[in-house]
């Protein structure tokens, strides 16, 4: 077939016509004479952004430092070389390029500019000081490990100034070179021809009386030092031409998008460029090269969507296949895998057994669901089953390893980069001091149930199904030829995840809150109420819209009712601004799915968030700014993040096509459904070789405004009164256009519904051209509707904090007569029973809560108060320091102890003896000892008031054994640090003075600490 069609190239030479005549900055002269255009996302004065260049080998950034001709985060001859750790540093830390005074001194600045050259890895950039100007062209070569940087100066013809190029970290001279090291066997060169090599900088002096030019070579190797090589001026735009070349070639694979909006369609170019030049060559992974450079899984879950949608298929494929060698060769799933390993033991035939893949360590919660599902959304994109084929035993193992609770509960990993553990760095101030988190803390043993665990794990059963059924397809092409058959893989595990689906809405519905908890309490069972933002827009981000009932939208209305919000951006909680990068991309994917009114004004704030260089950053304030690097944020924010710049380019480009890469399965897959919204600002957006589910489609709309035509009155007139319009007023249109280019529909043709601002009909798309000239061509729609303005409202206008929430209803356990206050889920399950009421004080708490659980009135709710040991244990914890520390708390715990309540602690033992010495524990009731290379002895006396069962238990920092009447009942290994509760024995004892003998081991260098603590069988304090 032609391609494109007479009509569809017309509107396309219209679009390129339109975007040509765009208003663009000044450019910035270059020092080499290069085609090359700058990108409207620009970088001036006192601002600061990142704009990556690389090619896999080496890389820098440019936008960061104080002046423009800065290189900042230099790093190779690998992507990870170097201390992958530092945040920002790169392997060899900064380069500096300046015009000093013959005093030495650089010259101030007047102003500072930097800007990429569009579709390149290439950032032209430019210092001026008081009529002399430093620029900058900088860019990777195509191959190789050497980043050039071709310079020149422009000026006044003042006499005695020197261009000086400095580093951050120590360097070694060489003649016209310099040397760094950095950590493990990289080195790196940079070599100026002409400079002298001087107190650990390069000098070189100009003539005053002419323009002057060069080039900067920055060469990285392992090893030893890089050889000496001086390119040329010629040298460096023969780089340059060979290195653009090869970015043609990279990026005509991907779509191509235009609109008279420059500053969109430079952003989406923008983004594509911070993730390919961050794509590490040796192993395929995306890292964030301004981040700590570690092949992390939520990386790559942030950035594989983009690529899909890019059209970067075999990038994508090579992350898949990245994770499962990595896994392999380190014989367990994590978080963070290695970039080097062996391949000879990933390879090996003991790692490629199904009893290798029973038996691998594995995150009981959401990273395995995630491996599976980046393996789907691969094949929903591609159809390609070589990687589900070759990753089988791996993607089988992560369906099947996660380990489920009663009613399909699940904990979170730990470690997700949202949760309230990872918030705890940021300052105090920041957050407030009531920010409505709930704690997440192994070290407190303190692990919630994980809504986003459960949902993803339920996605994860229905597309392993359908990739099953893709596989079983293949196998069984007959059975399948009338279509899906009885005993297709899919239809079991289909009913497994609406089993699935009723046990998370059975757990972690609220239904007077009318929205999913975040989490479950591990102690008390409850939900909790505060809502925490990612994980509630998480089901729309991941395509879960189908919850029962209304609980889709309820959920969505419910949450942004409550988060904090100024404008239409949104914060963490409801009284915490600052959030991860990539929630106004999960906020904009809900909107959209939803079909909210805001849409396209969080598509302005999600663009106003990439503010000034074009990409996105791990961490905003409320302001949607960067928090501040050298400040103390949440991981120090990484700029360019490209697991964050995944999420919201892709987010962008569904909200203004309706086209989905993070898809659910079962859906949408024989259809094309596309909502095309056009940006605030533009009035036209056209996108080439879109990719959509193993298919290809060109797409053009446009908005026009003018009076009905002649044949619009006619229709007009025709319709019913309440239908007509007002023939004299001006309407907008939306002129649209969707060829199909690719694809193979099952049915012959593909349904296509595609709601074009409000308006939907259903229509047919089918490849192959018409038999006769006469007949319809259903390779292309072509048509243009009346615009109809979205009208759905989830996201209301307000500032500030979310409303206050309503208290619960008092839960008191029915006959309880102990409220027990503890964050720990040991403890918890210590004195679990039907007379005590459990209260997680790692869930937000409000005094009107305690009181109303403390107080029935003026008597006690219950007749005693059960404080465990650290209740109000620091963040992360548990985030009601506000609480547990006010006079306010302190006034309800005396009001009830007048009523007649008693308030217990959990029954540390107090005393006891090393010989003649006394040792009486610390407030927390740890008893230490000091340390010693050999054992020693502690007496406990008791005094037991009855012949009675009692419970002890014991938590400690070394190998412990306790005995009674001679026998040894409990001992343990021991944990350090120590805590209280690992491990419990029961014993009787007779009435009246006894003693304990506990022998602790010995401990070189560190002190011993134990706990002691004598209860009940039912673990309550003997009273």
């Amino acid at each position: 077939m032609t391609r494109p069609t007479a009509f569809l190239g017309l509107v396309f030479s219209l679009a390129g016509a339109l975007v040509a005549h765009a208003q663009e900055p000044a450019p910035i002269p270059l020092p080499i004479a290069v085609q090359a255009e700058l990108s409207s996302w620009r970088i001036d004065g006192e601002a600061r952004g990142a704009l990556p260049i690389g090619n896999g080998r080496v890389f820098a950034a440019l936008g960061l430092g104080s002046r423009a001709c800065e290189l900042s985060a230099l790093s190779g001859p690998r992507y990870d070389a170097g201390d992958t750790a530092a945040l920002g540093e790169g392997a060899f830390g900064a380069v500096t390029v300046e015009l000093v005074a013959p005093d030495g001194r650089a010259l101030p600045l007047e102003s500072r500019r930097v800007a990429r050259v569009r579709d390149l890895a290439a950032v032209a950039a430019e210092d001026q000081s008081a009529g002399v100007a430093l620029r900058m062209l900088a860019f990777t070569e195509a191959e190789g490990t050497r980043l050039l940087a071709a310079l020149a100066v422009d000026g006044d013809g003042r006499t005695g100034l020197r261009l000086r190029v400095r580093t951050a970290r120590a360097a070694r001279s060489e003649g016209d070179s310099l040397l760094l090291d950095a950590a493990g066997d990289a080195r790196l060169r940079l070599q100026l021809a002409g400079a002298v090599a001087r107190d650990g900088a390069l000098e070189l002096a100009l003539d005053g009386n002419r323009a002057w030019r060069g080039v900067l070579a920055l060469s990285s190797a392992a090893g030893d030092p890089p050889a000496a090589a001086s390119p040329s001026l010629d040298d460096a735009r023969t780089a340059f031409e060979a290195m653009a070349a090869q970015w043609q070639r990279t990026l005509a694979r991907t779509p191509s998008l235009e609109s008279d909006l420059v500053r969109f369609v430079d952003l989406v170019r923008e983004a594509r460029l911070a993730l390919l030049t961050q794509r590490c060559a040796h192993s395929g992974a995306i890292l964030p090269m301004l981040g700590r450079r570690v092949y992390s899984l939520r990386t790559q879950t942030g950035a594989l969507p983009a690529l899909l949608r890019l059209g970067l298929h075999a990038e994508a494929k090579a992350l898949l296949d990245l994770t499962w060698n990595a896994v392999r060769a380190s014989g367990r799933l994590t978080e963070e895998l290695p970039l080097r390993f062996d391949q000879a033991r990933a390879d090996a035939p003991a790692v490629n057994s199904a009893e290798f893949w029973r038996t691998v360590p594995m995150p009981p919660a959401e990273l395995p669901s995630l491996v599976l599902l980046q393996h789907f959304w691969y094949w929903r994109a591609t159809r390609d089953l070589g990687p589900i084929d070759e990753h089988w035993l791996m993607i089988d193992a992560c369906l099947k390893r996660p380990v489920r609770s009663e009613d399909s509960l699940m904990p979170f990993s730990g470690n997700e980069p949202w949760s309230p553990a990872q918030l705890h760095a940021h300052a105090s101030a920041v957050l407030g001091d009531d920010p409505r988190l709930f704690g997440e803390s192994s070290a407190m043993d303190h692990a919630s149930w994980s809504f986003a665990s459960g949902v993803l794990f339920m996605i994860s059963v229905q597309a392993y199904g359908e990739l099953a059924d893709a596989r079983d397809q293949r196998a069984r092409a007959a059975q399948w030829q009338a279509g899906k058959p009885s005993d297709a893989p899919s239809h079991a595990l289909l009913k497994r995840s609406i089993a699935l689906m009723q046990d998370i809405e059975k757990r972690f519905w609220i239904a007077d809150l009318a929205r999913f908890a975040p989490a479950v309490s591990p102690v008390d069972g409850k939900p909790v109420r505060e809502a925490l933002a990612n994980a509630n827009l998480l089901p729309l981000w991941i395509g879960w819209t189908f919850p029962t009932g209304e609980r889709s939208r309820d959920n969505l209305r419910s949450t942004l009712e409550t988060l904090w919000q100024d404008g239409v951006r949104v914060g963490t909680t409801r009284t915490v601004p600052i959030a991860s990068g990539d929630l106004i991309g999960m906020l904009l994917v809900a909107l959209s799915e939803r079909d909210d009114a805001r849409r396209l004004e969080v598509v302005d704030e999600l663009i106003a968030q990439a503010e000034p260089a074009g990409s996105w950053a791990d961490w905003v304030d409320g302001a949607g700014r960067p928090l501040d690097r050298d400040g103390d944020g949440p991981s120090r924010p990484v700029l360019a993040d490209p697991g964050t710049s995944g999420v919201n380019l892709d987010a962008l480009l569904f909200a203004l096509t309706g086209i989905r890469h993070v898809i659910v399965p079962n859906w949408d897959d024989d259809d094309i459904r596309l909502e095309l919204r056009l940006p605030h600002g533009a009035d036209f957006v056209s996108l080439r070789n879109a990719q959509k589910d193993g298919r290809t489609l060109d797409i053009f709309f446009r908005r026009s405004r003018s009076k009905m035509t002649e044949d619009e009155r006619k229709a007009n007139d025709e319709a019913s009164a309440d239908r007509r319009r007002d023939p004299e007023l001006e309407y907008e249109r939306l002129r649209f256009v969707v060829e199909l280019i690719a694809g193979t529909p099952r049915e012959g043709f593909y349904h296509a519904d595609i709601d074009a601002m409000g308006t939907m009909f259903v229509r047919f798309l089918k490849p192959g051209a018409p038999e006769k000239p006469e007949d319809h061509d259903f390779r292309r729609i072509e048509e243009m509707e009346f615009s109809k303005a979205d009208s759905l409202v989830f996201l209301g206008a307000r500032q500030g904090r979310g409303a206050a929430l309503p208290l619960p209803p008092p839960d008191s356990a029915t006959g309880a007569d102990t409220l027990a206050l503890s964050c720990r889920n040991t403890f918890a399950n210590a004195v679990r029973g039907p007379k005590v009421t459990l209260l997680d004080t790692g869930s937000p708490r409000t005094l009107e809560e305690m009181a109303a659980l403390l107080l029935d009135g003026e008597k006690p709710r219950h007749a005693h108060l059960l404080i465990d040991w650290r209740h109000s244990a620091p963040p992360p914890a548990q985030w009601n320091d506000r609480l547990w520390s006010s006079p306010a708390w302190s006034e309800l715990l005396e009001r009830y102890r007048r009523a007649g309540g008693i308030v217990d602690e959990p029954g540390f033992v107090r005393e006891a003896r090393i010989g003649e010495t006394v040792l009486r524990a610390r407030d927390d009731g740890a008893l230490v000892v000091p340390a010693g290379d050999t054992a020693i002895t502690l007496h406990v006396p008791l005094n037991l008031p009855a012949n009675r069962e009692t419970a002890l238990r014991v938590g400690s920092s070394v190998g412990f054994a306790v005995r009674a009447n001679e026998h040894v009942f409990c001992s343990g290994k021991g944990r350090a640090p120590a805590a209280p509760d690992r491990e419990a024995a029961l014993f009787r004892l007779a009435e009246g003075v006894q003693q304990l003998v506990v022998e602790l081991e010995a401990s070189p260098g560190v002190e011993r600490v134990i706990f002691l603590r004598l209860a009940r069988p039912d673990g309550l304090p003997l009273r």
